[in-house]
């Protein structure tokens, strides 16, 4: 296990999709407020794993819905990279494109220096990109949620 985790901080990593959390009450608007310790597990993982949020334009939010009488908005979906991914990238951020039928933004990947990078599906997996530098190219490898935060 712990080989493992070490493979994560010596790889550039770059971690999105749908996390179902948010980090902070600053992350939502709308609905009730809740308590600083619900963000501590989301907050651990984030940490344990050495990730950041990589740039977002476009917003703040990426899901919509109803809870009870409120009408929420949250920052749910992200792309979240370490360090050694955003020193191979630095131009790279995510945008978030106008909604388009569903609760969720879709999200764009992208590079200042370049067209477009990868688009993201919003699927209940998280995707990790191990950046093979043969040619630039990087080969998607897809990790189940309760993988990344064991």
């Amino acid at each position: 296990m712990q080989r493992r985790a070490l493979l994560y901080h010596v790889t550039p990593r770059l971690v999105f999709g749908d996390f179902n959390d948010i980090t902070s009450n600053d992350e939502k608007a709308g609905g009730r407020l809740r308590s600083e310790s619900s963000f501590e597990a989301f907050r651990s993982m984030i940490a344990s794993n050495r990730l950041h949020d990589l740039q977002t334009i476009g917003g703040n939010f990426t899901w919509v819905g109803s809870r009870h009488a409120y009408v929420v908005r949250s920052k749910i979906d992200r792309a979240m990279v370490n360090t050694l991914w955003s020193d191979l990238f630095p131009s790279a951020y995510t945008q978030l494109l106008t909604w388009m039928g569903f609760d969720h933004r879709p999200l764009l990947l992208g590079r200042s220096d370049v067209n477009i990078f990868l688009h993201i599906s919003l699927v209940k997996l998280l995707l990790t990109v191990e950046m093979l530098l043969h040619g630039g190219n990087a080969l998607p490898i897809p990790i189940p949620v309760n993988r990344l935060m064991s």
